[in-house]
């Protein structure tokens, strides 16, 4: 039985700590600021309800810089997760977090708009759940404030993907699946 946190977590650790793909991560979860969460609910209403919720709790409680909602009961078509996205995207002003929450979005099945779903970019997107990734605007300013630079980061990625193929991280996408 496939369990969605022991395979979140363990992407985290091999893919996206271990090759950098989010150079905030690594000291995130050091200092215990990343907190992952089932989310259960498979309908559209529902599951926006859970992520303003978590949205808001994120926003009130410092200690989390981040939330992984990880959704193992729904929106495993892509389009379907986009729906959701934009969704929540939206609330975020009425609902008063705008500059406080900010989310970036995961999918198995994530493919960038005009790329071809074949192309390793779209592994910087994937994830063995559909996944939405609540960030704390004010952590994310402070991580922003180091050594790094940001802006590079996307491009890096791409470039790290591209690399390594599409096999390649195919094959560890669906390794990291089989936990």
């Amino acid at each position: 039985m496939a369990c969605p946190y022991k395979q979140t977590k363990a992407w985290v650790e091999a893919f996206i700590v271990k090759f950098n793909i989010c150079p905030f991560a690594k000291p995130s979860i050091e200092q215990q600021g990343l907190d992952y969460h089932i989310c259960e609910h498979s309908s559209l209403d529902e599951a926006l309800e859970a992520t303003l919720t978590h949205a808001h709790q994120l926003a009130q409680d410092p200690k989390i810089e981040s939330r992984l909602l990880i959704f193992n009961n729904g929106f495993t078509k892509f389009e379907d997760f986009l729906e959701l996205i934009d969704y929540c995207d939206a609330m975020l002003a009425p609902m008063g977090l705008t500059g406080q929450v900010q989310i970036a979005h995961f999918h198995p099945d994530y493919c960038f708009a005009d790329v071809d779903p074949e192309d390793p970019q779209n592994f910087t997107n994937r994830a063995p759940w559909p996944t939405l990734h609540l960030i704390d605007e004010h952590a994310m300013e402070l991580a922003l404030s180091g050594p790094i630079d940001s802006e590079a980061v996307p491009e890096r990625n791409i470039v790290f993907c591209q690399r390594r193929g599409h096999q390649y991280l195919q094959q560890l996408l669906n390794s990291i699946k089989s936990l």
